[in-house]
């Protein structure tokens, strides 16, 4: 009774719908632009006709009991908000979400997702929100974050996966980035000294139209604070954060940390680090 060619907004969110999504959603549905079936009880896997509906400019399945791989058939659509966290997919990321150009929020964090991080994600010139938590990707932090187009990343969280290797400086071209999390990984090597060039740490809020946008879809996220974890959505735009805790880092904390007049919390916490807390530690005022 639910499904119409000509609807194109579905919102199911918060029920207690259970079963599998059809099959043949995108043939039911050819004119979807958003669909929201998250915090319910659906189970099987993604369909991948849902690929088919050029027309989809927002997906979120978050939290419901999902199972089996991504879709691989993602390719050129009107996609801007994926959101699949809090379920039981598996396998690898699609190479293909590569194709999906406009996607700026990417959410799929707390599954069962393994293997590399795609190169091909590079290719999604908008993407600017990642959370990619609780999963077990493996091998090294790309170093395309941060280089050509991917610079305007807020939100970046990877936290306990297996990554391992060091955190690429490139990273600190990330001018917009709020919100860094890495903690529970096995990165190695030192904290890069130009993390304190990070603009947005330094000088406050850069949030712009895309952004807020982008608040209106997301649920929420955690921020870990002082072991607490603190769950943020109408006002994220207001949180800095960076996370390195739970990894095998060495050195120093760099002393240009004190630039990021802006960090509200930094957490350095179960690494190798030695030598003093820097001095001017205390100019970090908004720090709890």
């Amino acid at each position: 009774p639910f499904w119409s060619t000509n609807v194109t907004r579905f919102n199911l969110h918060s029920n207690s719908f259970s079963g599998p999504t059809p099959l043949n959603i995108g043939e039911l549905m050819p004119k979807l632009e958003e669909l929201y079936l998250s915090e319910n009880h659906i189970t099987g896997s993604i369909p991948s006709s849902i690929c088919s509906i050029q027309s989809l400019a927002a997906l979120s399945l978050r939290s419901n009991k999902l199972s089996g791989e991504l879709p691989q058939c993602w390719n050129e659509s009107n996609l801007w908000f994926l959101d699949v966290a809090n379920n039981n997919l598996s396998g690898n990321i699609p190479s293909s979400m590569g194709f999906l150009s406009s996607l700026e929020a990417l959410m799929l964090n707390n599954n069962n997702l393994d293997g590399e991080i795609p190169p091909s994600l590079q290719n999604c010139w908008s993407l600017r929100n990642i959370d990619m938590g609780g999963n077990r990707l493996s091998g090294n932090l790309p170093s395309w974050i941060g280089e050509n187009y991917s610079t305007s990343y807020y939100t970046l969280s990877l936290r306990s996966n297996s990554f391992s290797g060091n955190i690429p400086p490139q990273w600190c071209n990330l001018y917009d980035l709020h919100i860094l999390d890495l903690a529970y990984n096995n990165l190695s090597g030192v904290i890069p000294s130009c993390l304190g060039n990070l603009t947005a740490f330094v000088y406050g809020n850069t949030s712009d139209g895309h952004n807020r946008r982008y608040y209106q879809y997301l649920k929420q996220i955690t921020v870990v604070s002082k072991g607490r974890e603190l769950e943020y959505n109408k006002t994220l735009e207001f949180v800095y954060s960076i996370d390195l805790s739970g990894n095998s880092l060495i050195g120093k904390i760099p002393q240009e940390i004190t630039n990021l007049g802006a960090l509200g919390t930094l957490n350095v916490s179960m690494n190798h680090l030695t030598g003093s807390i820097p001095e001017k530690i205390g100019n970090l005022r908004w720090l709890e």
